[in-house]
């Protein structure tokens, strides 16, 4: 195989493990989205939302720039307040 090939092969892994535990992440936000409704909480929690850009910035230490997995998470976060309403 050459080194393409398996590079991609290496993503095409990475993206359905990513995939998967996004699914996971989605499932539980729906969760999360159904006791706010309940509960009469707002979807919007800034106070949560810097708190996870900061655990992930934390994680990724200096693997990758910052600002990268930030906006990555932004996204993420998104979707997820678009679950909960």
């Amino acid at each position: 195989m050459d080194k393409i090939k398996k590079y991609r092969f290496l993503i095409d892994k990475c993206d359905k493990k990513i995939c998967k535990n996004l699914i996971k992440r989605f499932q539980i936000v729906k969760l999360i989205g159904e006791y706010k409704k309940a509960n009469h909480i707002q979807v919007l929690d800034n106070r949560r939302e810097n708190l996870v850009k900061q655990k992930v910035r934390q994680l990724v230490k200096n693997s990758m720039p910052k600002n990268s997995i930030e906006k990555i998470y932004q996204c993420i976060m998104n979707e997820a307040k678009d679950i909960q309403k």
